[in-house]
């Protein structure tokens, strides 16, 4: 199934469809927010570990639920708040 979300374009009434956010698109954003401060190493390393982690889930976690464990885990990582995030 092909999971698609609607986003309205600035200058028009027209819906613009695009599509939803990739494991790959997951990683990269999360890696941007986090490497600052909690470094590329250690980063990806969770990063890893969560993906693997989940191969096995039925049904397949989704990029979002793979997105929101790899956030906990890189904030349990050191204890802090985790920086702001970007739409």
């Amino acid at each position: 199934m092909n999971q698609e979300r609607t986003a309205f374009a600035a200058t028009s009434d027209e819906a613009v469809i695009a599509p939803a956010p990739s494991y790959a698109d997951v990683g990269e954003r999360i890696l941007h927010e986090f490497e600052p401060s909690r470094g590329l190493i250690a980063a990806s390393e969770i990063l890893r570990g969560c993906r693997a982690g989940l191969g096995g889930t039925s049904p397949p976690a989704t990029p979002e639920a793979f997105g929101a464990l790899v956030r906990d885990e890189l904030t349990a990582l050191s204890g802090a708040i985790p920086p702001a995030r970007t739409a």
